[in-house]
C-alpha cells in the first residue's frame, strides 16, 4: 500500500498496480470499516457478518457510483483512461481508510488528536483518490481535483433529490 501511495503521488506516469492489489486494498478497507462499526454497535460475530455483508454491497455500489461519475468528469476534462482503470483507481485511493481503526481507538485517550487524525484520514483519502484518477487519466492535479469536486457535488445533489422526491410526492398527494 505504501508503494501504491508513493507511485500515486510522486510517479504519475508509472504503470498501474494490478487488479489484485486494488482488490486487496478494497477488501481490507471494507473489513476494517465493518470491524469498526461492529465494535461501535457492540454486536457479536453474527452481527459482524451481517454488517460485513451490508458494507460489501453498499461499498461496491458506492465505488461503482463514484468511479462512474469520476470517469465521466475525467473524460470530459480530457482523460485518457477507461472505466475499469477508473474503478481500480478509486478502490486503490481508499487505502487511507485502513487507518480509521487507529483513529477510533485513540478517541478515548486523546479526543482532539483523534478528531485531527480522522480529518487527516478523510483528506488523505480525497488526495489519494484524486491522485489515482490523475494517474490513470493522465490529468493534472487541478483537473483531477475538479473532477472529484464535481463528482462529490453531483453526489450531494443526488442524495438531496433522493430525500426531497418522496417528500414532494407525499406533500403533493
Amino acid at each position: 500500500m505504501l508503494n501504491t501511495f508513493y507511485t500515486t503521488l510522486f510517479k504519475p506516469r508509472e504503470s498501474q498496480a494490478s487488479a489484485s492489489i486494488s482488490l486487496m486494498i478494497g477488501g481490507l478497507a471494507v473489513l476494517i470499516l465493518a470491524l469498526n462499526a461492529a465494535g461501535t454497535f457492540h454486536v457479536g460475530v453474527f452481527g459482524l457478518m451481517v454488517i460485513l455483508l451490508l458494507f460489501v454491497l453498499a461499498g461496491g455500489l458506492g465505488c461503482y457510483w463514484l468511479s462512474t461519475s469520476l470517469h465521466f468528469w475525467a473524460q470530459l476534462l480530457g482523460g485518457q483512461g477507461n472505466s475499469g482503470q477508473t474503478f481500480q483507481a478509486v478502490v486503490r485511493g481508499l487505502w487511507p481508510l485502513v487507518l480509521s481503526g487507529s483513529a477510533i481507538a485513540s478517541k478515548n485517550l486523546l479526543p482532539t488528536l483523534s478528531s485531527l487524525f480522522t480529518l487527516g484520514i478523510l483528506v488523505g483519502t480525497l488526495i489519494t483518490v484524486a491522485g489515482s484518477v490523475r494517474q490513470v487519466h493522465q490529468l493534472t492535479w487541478v483537473q483531477a481535483a475538479v473532477s472529484l469536486a464535481l463528482t462529490l457535488g453531483v453526489s450531494v445533489l443526488a442524495l438531496l433529490g433522493l430525500i426531497l422526491w418522496p417528500l414532494m410526492l407525499l406533500g403533493g398527494l
